[in-house]
């Protein structure tokens, strides 16, 4: 027998023991694994079976866009540049003209045919290196420059700019550009002199660094466990593949940080699938999966939880579509539309007449629709955004034959030609009326509605400064180009605007002058088509229930995020001009830097970027 104070350490010590045990055990398990717990909402109610989604773990990081900005310089003007004042942003452009060996700098500013420009790019959340994007270039507001009409943005780097202590402050390269400048006035069709002095290098920027995104996980949750489980969720539901194997979409880097790669499904739609993603389930049984289907039916079918309910049954994958597919037979447009938007992304052909009507005829749906087609891998689809090009809307046309282009660029009746590497030419056959569509964002390109566009006699049309088109007697154009000190350069060709579209970029003309020549041919009614710019599906629209509720404006609600595929990233027009006054580092030209098109001045340019 034991003596007593053994019995007593014994007795007293072993309930001891096992208290701690089992609050070290809870106090290292996460909600995730606490199964016989309530779980609690944010109003503080316990809920004892609701599902727990990743939404309810992570927040979504790296969805924000970066402004970059540089100061640079343009070449190749007509005489309408200037020598700029002295400012910080002159003394940088100095500084890095030296850094580039560049000969009398000062000499070269003070050229008419060069000008000192600002310029700004906007990165899109999830941008890979080497993406394309577009450039925006505008002269500083003390500026004598009077026009950027046919010049050329000189290489250049653009970094990140912050305020910090009362001076600006660089950060990393994060895109280089260069390329021919397309000013804003050749679209408006003003004499603004302010957009004289603003334009565009479509595509001409470059990005340098993958801007990944992922899933930042709340601190009340972090470890190791819920980053995995929450990774093996998500892979439960996305995988790719690369070079044959099978992968999942999302990587736990620590315990407070998922990184997710795109599904390739929703390459044009980022937004939407880090909506789904957070709408994926992180622990459900099978019991709580049908009951969780069954209250989300209920909620598809109202207008007004619809849009949340379709997102979920879409993260839900193949168990969601049945729910989806009912909701088709609904009398609500708009639940229609949620249910078949979720089903394209499921790859669900039932969703393609639905989807085609909205694009056609409900203009608040009209990008979501579009883009939803786009994904899918269905003939049906590709007939449905085809019948598309013969509407009247050209925002549905154009609108459709992006979406064509992204469900696959190879598409011969959307894949085009490039003219002398400067842009793209699309000739789609239509009933509809005739029509050029100019693009003024993403890339260079002009889609001709309809065959046999012509050019009628008498017209005279200039393409940039040393290029003149003329209407003949018998039915001709003829295409004169100038050479300074050189001999005139003189060519025939028919009046189809295919024919002179091609003259024009084998005489060395580039996208801008050959939209002059088309906007001046226009102007003087010798054209038989219209020219519409950027006739892009719009945001902001609202849609409105039995003419009286209002829907959040598309890109506000978590059903209908902006598509990538018709997205925006510019410049506020408001943002005041911010000085540059922190060096930058050297840059190198890039060794596949393209030559401009015009030779005039291609020894200055060669000057500078030695």
């Amino acid at each position: 027998m034991k003596p007593w104070h053994l019995r007593w350490t014994a007795r007293t010590t072993r309930p001891w023991m096992l208290a701690i045990g089992l609050w070290a055990l809870a106090g290292c398990t996460t909600p995730i694994w606490r199964s016989q717990s309530p779980d609690f909402s944010d109003d503080g109610v316990a809920h004892e079976s609701e599902p727990r989604l990743v939404g309810d773990y992570a927040e979504v990081n790296g969805l924000n866009s970066l402004r970059v900005e540089a100061v640079a310089m343009v070449t190749e003007l007509n005489n309408t540049g200037s020598d700029p004042p002295p400012s910080p942003q002159r003394t940088e452009l100095i500084r890095e003209m030296q850094v580039r060996q560049a000969k009398n700098p000062n000499q070269l500013l003070a050229h008419p045919s060069t000008s000192l420009v600002l310029v700004m790019a906007v990165l899109p959340p999830g941008a890979r290196k080497g993406d394309p994007i577009d450039i925006e270039v505008r002269v500083p507001s003390r500026s004598e420059t009077t026009s950027l009409e046919g010049g050329w943005l000189m290489p250049v780097r653009l970094r990140e700019l912050a305020v910090l202590g009362n001076a600006i402050r660089s950060g990393h390269e994060r895109c280089k550009a260069q390329g021919p400048v397309l000013v804003e006035s050749l679209s408006e069709g003003n004499d603004d002199p302010v957009m004289q002095t603003r334009g565009r290098v479509l595509a001409g920027g470059r990005i340098l660094h993958d801007r990944p995104i992922g899933l930042f996980i709340r601190s009340q949750y972090h470890s190791v466990r819920t980053a995995s489980a929450i990774g093996a969720a998500v892979n439960a539901r996305f995988h790719t593949y690369d070079h044959g194997q099978k992968e999942g979409v999302a990587t736990p880097l620590r315990d407070s940080m998922v990184e997710l790669r795109v599904h390739p499904r929703y390459r044009h739609n980022i937004t939407r699938f880090l909506h789904v993603v957070k709408a994926v389930p992180v622990r459900e049984s099978s019991t709580e999966r049908v009951q969780r289907l069954t209250l989300l039916g209920q909620q598809l079918l109202n207008p007004v939880t619809a849009s949340r309910a379709a997102i979920e049954l879409e993260a839900i994958g193949a168990e969601g579509i049945p729910v989806l597919v009912e909701a088709l037979a609904s009398e609500n447009e708009e639940v229609r539309m949620y249910a078949a938007e979720a089903l394209a992304y499921l790859n669900d052909e039932r969703a393609t007449v639905e989807l085609a009507g909205a694009a056609r005829g409900k203009s608040a749906f009209r990008w979501n629709a579009l883009t939803a087609l786009s994904t899918m891998d269905d003939i049906g689809a590709h007939d449905e955004l085809s019948d598309c090009l013969h509407q009247s809307s050209a925002e549905t046309r154009y609108g459709a034959f992006c979406a064509l282009r992204a469900m696959n660029p190879h598409d011969p009746l959307v894949a085009g030609r490039a003219m002398g590497g400067e842009f793209y030419y699309h000739v789609i056959p239509t009933t509809g009326e005739p029509m050029i569509h100019v693009s003024r964002r993403r890339r260079p390109e002009l889609v001709v509605f309809g065959s046999g566009l012509t050019i009628t006699h008498p017209v005279v049309a200039f393409a940039g400064k040393h290029v003149l088109i003329k209407s003949t007697d018998d039915g001709q154009l003829k295409v004169c180009r100038f050479t300074p000190g050189g001999d005139d350069e003189i060519r025939y060709c028919t009046n189809r605007v295919d024919d002179l579209v091609a003259m024009i970029a084998e005489m060395g003309g580039g996208y801008a002058e050959v939209v002059q020549a088309l906007r001046e041919a226009a102007d003087q009614q010798a054209l038989n088509a219209r020219i519409v710019f950027d006739a892009m599906p719009q945001t902001g629209r609202t849609y409105h229930r039995d003419g009286s509720d209002l829907v959040a404006p598309s890109g506000e609600g978590v059903s209908s995020p902006l598509p990538e595929l018709f997205a925006t990233y510019r410049r506020n027009d408001a943002d005041a001009e911010e000085p540059f006054s922190e060096p930058y580092a050297p840059i190198e030209e890039p060794a596949d830097a393209p030559r401009p098109r015009w030779d005039l001045f291609g020894k200055m340019k060669d000057r500078i970027s030695r």
